[in-house]
């Protein structure tokens, strides 16, 4: 990915590092959405006001275990 970044060529290697989140359509393995957060040591419940407002009705979440907030659980059942 680097090599075809040619505006992050002069920047040292291991000076890049964030935290990022990404919502893959499974059937077309194309990105819907990409999240970035600079602090590469976020924690992950930071994307989840993004994915509350992203998901909709029947929609098939594949989430790990960074995600360990129960009203966060509550309100995508909700939905």
């Amino acid at each position: 990915m680097f090599c075809q970044l040619k505006s992050l060529e002069d920047i040292p290697k291991g000076q890049l590092a964030v935290k990022m989140g990404a919502v893959i359509d499974l059937m077309t393995r194309l990105a819907i959405e990409i999240w970035l957060n600079e602090n590469p040591r976020a924690s992950d419940v930071k994307f989840e006001l993004y994915i509350l407002n992203l998901v909709r009705a029947k929609a098939l979440l594949l989430l790990d275990r960074g995600f360990y907030h129960f009203t966060f659980w509550l309100q995508l059942i909700e939905q």
